[in-house]
């Protein structure tokens, strides 16, 4: 079914289940790309507007992630979806295109913890809004900003990701890999990385992703395979 027969359908005889309504909106969504004509936008904002909180949580999760991806989704519903609950809006606070900076200042000043690890994890963040994510991060948002090489973090809050990584392996193993760490810092956490360096995990660094390592990274490396080195049995040599 064509999404304007499905529009249609929907508007004259809606099912007796919100979320089958929504689930065929979303499919038929999918199926068209998102090419749609200025009546089937509205007609779509105004149905799944309307649709999306008698759906249950599943059916809202489901019709959020093929949106979030979407240059030509409807903008009206990709920011409603954005003030859903975190499970649904994870997705578009993440990795939608059409949510500008100062829709995610409101959302992140309105939702607070519920979205930060989200926004945290988003490409190329300004230092305005990492400062807002780092505003009382929890780990794993510290985690997920440290890993987000493509963001902006100010120097204050590198060194507030140094001092994380003092007691925190995958922290440190991800600051090792940002090349924007300054040399004072990366100096501090190859110093925190050498007096980790018999642990075991303190060798595990995240799968590199192409943009070779950091600063630090480089350091924490060669001091690595010098205690290898060093660790070795001495070898013996014999002659027949």
């Amino acid at each position: 079914m064509s999404m304007e027969k499905l529009l249609q359908r929907i508007a004259m005889t809606p099912s007796a289940d919100p979320s089958d309504d929504l689930r065929q909106l979303r499919q038929a969504f999918v199926r068209c790309s998102g090419r749609m004509g200025p009546a089937e936008v509205g007609c779509f904002v105004e149905i799944a507007g309307q649709l999306l909180p008698r759906a249950p949580l599943i059916q809202r999760i489901a019709f959020a992630r093929p949106l979030a991806t979407s240059h030509t989704a409807p903008k009206p519903i990709v920011s409603q979806l954005a003030l859903d609950n975190h499970m649904v809006s994870a997705a578009i606070l993440e990795r939608s295109p059409l949510i500008g900076e100062d829709e995610l200042v409101g959302i992140l000043k309105a939702k607070g913890r519920a979205v930060r690890l989200a926004i945290a994890k988003r490409p190329g963040l300004s230092v305005g809004l990492t400062d807002l994510v780092m505003d009382a991060a929890d780990l794993p948002v510290c985690r997920a900003l440290a890993t987000n090489r493509s963001a902006r973090v100010s120097r204050k809050n590198l060194a507030r990701l140094v001092d994380v990584a003092r007691d925190d392996d995958m922290t440190r193993a991800a600051l090792g890999l940002r090349r924007d760490l300054p040399s004072g810092l990366a100096a501090q956490l190859s110093r925190i990385d050498a007096g980790a360096a018999d642990h075991p995990r303190a060798a595990t660094l995240p799968h590199d992703t192409g943009f070779g390592l950091g600063r630090a990274g480089f350091v924490m490396t060669r001091r690595l395979v010098s205690a290898q080195q060093a660790r070795r049995p001495p070898q013996v040599l014999s002659y027949s």
